[in-house]
């Protein structure tokens, strides 16, 4: 049965959990791990019904333990620290403020894309494109960049697919309602409380598209999307925002136009209402927000500049990225569309059709002149272009080399930046706690090193951790593998190195001390075994083996005993095992482990006494040294 209407539940909270609302509305919850941690104590069960969605889940919670939460002094201080640690993230200097590298960076930058992927609760993305989007806001966020980004709410997203009964794919597209979503709607007045702010595009034949503007706040940066789904317009003009690259030309073409030009107005007005400095730069994510060019263009003649002249100051502040490595991924218009929206009655003295006919022509060879193409106008619009990997910057350069003529294709202006990703929302809270610890240890005694500023990067810049742990689970699996393919009591040893100070650094020179004295073995019984008299079968015993390896593993355990003590100041630490000292404690050990070494001999001498040559005793040596 189909519903007739769906209703939004908002619950009304208790005066003392007030600072939830705050929380729930910032999408830093999505990757600050305290936040959600924090929500999933309000009710466990009903966290996981609501998929890890703030707003879903207090829709759920009963009014009996809202009350209770309320009365609950441990959490309602756990909520305070967390609403105050947000506070200061979001009016606290980071890296854009306070970097020297940057000394007269631009005040604001608007990030156009017609998908953001920031996350599952806002689902107004389909794939990388979005992912992309949503993870340079983030990152924004937490380095300070003024970034405003710029997009469309579609109402049905983008659709969720599944399998039929016979076998075959279906789509469906999930209805949705911005007042079920973490979004607040722009309105006029200073405190926010007026009529919702509407903006307007002139279409072909001069029917008008209204769009108001909801508003996510993605940490520190706003995120403002374009919804048509008001009174003001036709009913036809409702549905320009229902989907994620959906229907026709003149539908996917009404899109644009409202998520350029559109755009760029909601950006004026949003500054205007909130104080913030009006972009510098504006960034054009693929070619669907191309029109944004044209609209700046108009901004820039009405102050009395030419086309010509306004064309170049809107090239000097504008960045195209494309993504697409193929032609067929590129959205391209029919000519006459193209007319029809810019010309006849609907032709603005500012932006006279020729000229923007001729910023889409495909005049290059190949090229069809009946098209528009948006990614050809974004390029010709924007100072910078780049492609997204340093491959698909070689392949842009290759597809739109025709757009400068007379240039190499190695010398066509198309750079790249690679993809990187938002470590705090992709690493796993379990490795990123193990590279902080990895990350302490490694600093000794204090003087370099630490786990890092807030969520997860470093205070002085952007980087990942994710090597760092990688390398700190390696550094521990490695030698502790080793250890235990030589013998039980080498294991030991190092399982006591690993527990004590600077565990992972010892364990590993270790580690390369056995190594070491292995390969030296395994060397001078395959150079030189043929010369040695070798026993048939090995006489050594492996009591020498336990003995040593027992005195070797008390000498282990001293030294744990004998490590720093946190609580004792860094000018007078204990003495521990140096990194130096385990390389020769490793060596050490290995040479004295004759039960290893009694297994090398009798293999060894089949290959001294084998016809191979040098180079093949080596390279069968790890087969064929093996006990009878």
């Amino acid at each position: 049965m189909r519903a007739i209407r769906r209703f939004i539940i908002h619950p009304v909270l208790p005066e003392q959990l007030a600072p939830l609302r705050e929380l729930m509305l910032n999408l830093r919850w999505s990757w600050h791990t305290e936040t959600r941690d924090l929500f999933a104590a309000i009710d466990p069960a009903a966290w996981q019904r609501a998929g890890g969605d703030p707003v879903a889940l207090l829709a759920q919670v009963p009014p009996e333990r809202l009350a209770a939460l309320a009365a609950d002094r441990r959490f309602l201080r756990r909520l305070g620290d967390a609403a105050d640690e947000l506070r200061d993230y979001l009016s606290g200097p980071r890296w854009y403020q306070a970097s020297p590298e940057l000394p007269d960076p631009p005040a604001g930058v608007a990030y156009f894309s017609p998908e953001f992927g920031v996350t599952a609760a806002l689902p107004q993305y389909s794939g990388g494109l979005g992912i992309l989007a949503g993870d340079h806001l983030k990152a924004s966020s937490d380095l300070g960049v003024p970034l405003i980004g710029v997009g469309l709410l579609y109402r049905h997203g983008y659709f969720t697919q599944s399998l039929s009964a016979p076998g075959w794919q279906a789509e469906r597209y999930p209805a949705g309602d911005p007042n079920g979503l973490p979004l607040a709607l722009l309105r006029d007045g200073p405190d926010g409380t007026g009529e919702p702010v509407r903006i307007t595009v002139g279409l072909a034949g001069g029917a008008p598209l209204a769009a108001q503007i909801w508003l996510a706040q993605v940490g520190r940066v706003p995120l403002l999307l374009l919804d048509s789904y008001i009174e003001e317009n036709e009913p036809a003009l409702h549905e320009v925002t229902d989907r994620l690259y959906g229907g026709g030309s003149d539908h996917r073409l009404h899109q644009e136009l409202l998520l350029g030009i559109g755009g760029v107005r909601a950006v004026r007005r949003f500054c205007e209402l909130t104080g913030r400095p009006q972009p510098e730069v504006f960034h054009t994510n693929e070619g669907h927000a191309g029109f944004l060019g044209l609209e700046r263009i108009r901004e820039l003649t009405m102050s009395g500049l030419s086309f010509a002249e306004a064309l170049t100051a809107c090239r000097a502040g504008t960045v195209f990225t494309t993504h697409t490595p193929v032609s067929a991924g590129i959205d391209r218009f029919a000519r006459e569309l193209i007319e029809r929206q810019f010309g006849g009655s609907s032709e603005d003295p500012a932006l006279p059709c020729d000229q923007v006919l001729a910023l889409g022509a495909e005049t290059y060879p190949g090229g069809d002149p009946n098209l528009f193409n948006m990614a050809v106008m974004g390029m010709r619009l924007a100072q910078r272009v780049n492609g997204v990997s340093k491959l698909h910057g070689s392949v842009s350069r290759g597809m739109f080399t025709g757009l400068w003529p007379g240039f190499d294709q190695a010398e066509v202006p198309i750079g790249s930046v690679t993809n990187g990703v938002h470590a705090p929302t992709w690493v796993a809270t379990e490795i990123l706690d193990l590279a902080a610890a990895g990350a302490q240890a490694g600093a000794g005694d204090g003087a370099a090193g630490g786990a890092g500023g807030q969520d997860g990067l470093p205070e002085d810049g952007p980087a990942s951790t994710l090597p760092s742990s990688l390398f700190a689970i390696l550094a521990v699996i490695v030698p502790l593998g080793l250890a235990a393919a030589v013998s039980p009591v080498m294991l030991a040893e190092q399982t006591v190195l690993l527990s004590g100070p600077n565990g992972r650094i010892v364990a590993s020179r270790f580690a390369y001390g056995v190594s070491f004295v292995a390969l030296v073995y395994v060397g001078a019984l395959v150079l030189w075994g043929r010369a040695i008299a070798l026993p048939a079968k090995p006489t050594l015993s492996s009591t020498m083996d336990l003995l040593l390896g027992t005195l070797l593993v008390g000498l282990s355990v001293i030294l744990w005993i004998r490590r720093p003590d946190p609580s004792i100041p860094a000018e007078a630490p204990r003495r521990s095992v140096s990194p130096g000292g385990a390389i020769g404690f490793g060596a050490f050990s290995m040479a004295t482990n004759f039960t290893t070494l009694a297994l090398l001999v009798p293999g060894a001498k089949v290959i001294a006494s084998s016809h191979v040559g040098l180079v093949g005793r080596f390279v069968f040596a790890e087969v064929r040294l093996q006990p009878d």
